[in-house]
């Protein structure tokens, strides 16, 4: 019997500022290869004005994520409610995606709240960059005040909530723990699996707004603890169901970390 493999979190468009570019035949590609069909997420607002076109032309895309930015003055594109309102009218738009650390804005700030209540509205989940800068952003704390303030959206994760090696320290249960412990507790909460990599590469912006790119590598124990609580979670009928497959990008070498070393891959 052939499974089904759905990627939830792969990039699609052109990223400038960065300097990505995350290309359909690539995705055409890895589709015809692997039988994998993709949840494509919009790499730039830029990207939010074609990407329901290019789904709606490509079968082996199901669907896309609008991403978001609800400040003005940022690098990239601002993003109006009113805009992302109209765009999210699209069939084809399954979801809304926000990265808190380049725009600056904590995932539980009031700024978001009409990006929410459009989620909320068109019953698609709202899914949020977790990362190395979680405590001024995704904090534990933060998301759960999320959840509770907003008990109808559905939320996804991704990163599994932040993993990091300084975030498998003295704050387990703020990031990694925590993640699972708000997926058991919340219906409507889930995680995905995308980037999971041993060298990490975090993006942010500085205190006079410039964008910045630094390269971590994770300490081995590390790596360890995230095939533990992985493979655990997989495995809790609780929770089996929340944990979505994402590879931000399934060419890059490290989009099937870590579950190469949990199963063989073929």
């Amino acid at each position: 019997m052939t499974m089904e493999i759905i990627d939830t979190h792969a990039f699609y468009g052109r990223n400038e500022e960065f300097g990505y570019d995350f290309t359909l035949a690539q995705l055409k590609k890895t589709h015809e290869q692997h039988g994998v069909n993709f949840l494509a997420v919009s790499a730039s607002p830029k990207t939010n004005r074609e990407i329901a076109d290019v789904v709606s032309g490509n079968d082996f895309l199901l669907g896309a994520y609008l991403q978001i930015v609800p400040k003005e003055g940022f690098p990239w594109s601002y993003t109006s409610p009113d805009e992302i309102f109209e765009q999210s009218e699209r069939r084809e738009i399954r979801g809304l995606k926000f990265i808190p650390p380049l725009a600056g804005i904590p995932l539980d700030s009031e700024e978001l709240v009409p990006y929410l209540e459009i989620a909320e509205a068109r019953d698609i989940p709202f899914l949020f960059h977790c990362s190395a800068t979680g405590a001024d952003y995704d904090s534990f704390p933060q998301k759960r005040k999320l959840i509770e303030n907003h008990p109808d959206l559905k939320v996804i994760f991704a990163h599994f909530g932040g993993l990091r090696a300084d975030y498998n320290g003295s704050d387990k249960k703020d990031y990694f723990i925590g993640a699972v412990e708000l997926a058991r507790t919340f219906p409507k909460v889930y995680l995905n699996t995308s980037g999971m990599s041993n060298d990490r590469v975090e993006h942010g912006t500085d205190e006079k707004g410039n964008l910045y790119k630094k390269t971590t590598t994770q300490k081995p124990d590390n790596a360890m603890l995230w095939q533990v609580i992985l493979s655990s979670s997989m495995q809790d009928p609780e929770i089996a169901g929340k944990v979505l497959f994402g590879t931000d990008y399934p060419v890059l070498p490290f989009s099937l970390h870590p579950f190469d070393k949990l199963f063989p891959i073929h």
